[in-house]
């Protein structure tokens, strides 16, 4: 598995997305390494410059993108905080109840937060009807060995130990649902949205103010005004 990792101190991780790479979120690594953190960025297997997975090279999941990021903190240690675009959020809440990882700060960006809701979209789309979309779950499950039903960061998220958290969504996403990004935050018992718009799914990972309300939140300091947060 290829990555990298620059300073010295605390650990923060940072996980792509399903069909992404580490390099997508290059842009946290200085501002964090400033301000006192190691910061570890990797591609999962079957992603960006890594090898294929068990599956072979055109495919993935999130729990095989969870063992990479098992894998990667079984080297490195509990992280201070994980910082995780789209699917990387699924494999970080899995990573977490399965594996080595441990956390004291979880950072979603543009999370895909609930299985159903994202499969329910692609399935209208295709106009898929209700057999066949029982039989895409039961063959999801055979794959991956857990049941659809956990795939869910509101329920993963309630049944380990509290992590603060900070939600960062935009408005405009086409491929991530905000309003479950909402509903995620209201679930979590201490967590807050930071909402923008006209970003999209992937270029809100590049945004000077994203980049910097992300980096104050891992240190615990005050999110960068200018952003829209709830708590």
């Amino acid at each position: 598995m290829r990555g990298a990792f620059w300073g010295e101190g605390p650990v923060v991780y940072l996980v792509h997305g399903w069909g992404g790479r580490g390099s997508q979120l290059a842009g946290f690594v200085a501002p964090l390494v400033r301000r006192g953190h190691r910061v570890v960025l990797f591609d999962a297997l079957s992603h960006g410059d890594s090898g294929p997975g068990p599956h072979g090279p055109t495919t993935s999941s999130g729990v095989e993108m969870a063992r990479s990021l098992d894998d990667v903190a079984a080297r490195f240690g509990p992280a201070r905080a994980v910082v995780a675009h789209s699917m990387g959020g699924l494999a970080t809440m899995l990573a977490q109840e399965h594996g080595w990882l441990g956390l004291a700060r979880l950072v979603l960006v543009a999370p895909v937060s609930r299985y159903a809701t994202q499969f329910a979209a692609f399935a209208d789309h295709l106009g898929l009807g209700v057999r066949t979309r029982a039989r895409v779950d039961r063959l999801v499950e055979q794959r991956v060995g857990i049941p659809t039903s956990r795939f869910d960061l509101a329920v993963l998220a309630g049944e380990g130990e509290a992590v603060r958290t900070l939600v960062v969504h935009d408005r405009d996403d086409r491929q991530a649902s905000y309003d479950e990004s909402v509903r995620l935050v209201d679930r979590l018992p201490d967590a807050r949205l930071v909402t923008t718009h006209g970003l999209g799914h992937r270029r809100v990972l590049a945004d000077p103010r994203v980049v910097e309300a992300v980096a104050s939140f891992v240190v615990g300091a005050e999110l960068a005004s200018g952003l829209a947060s709830t708590a």
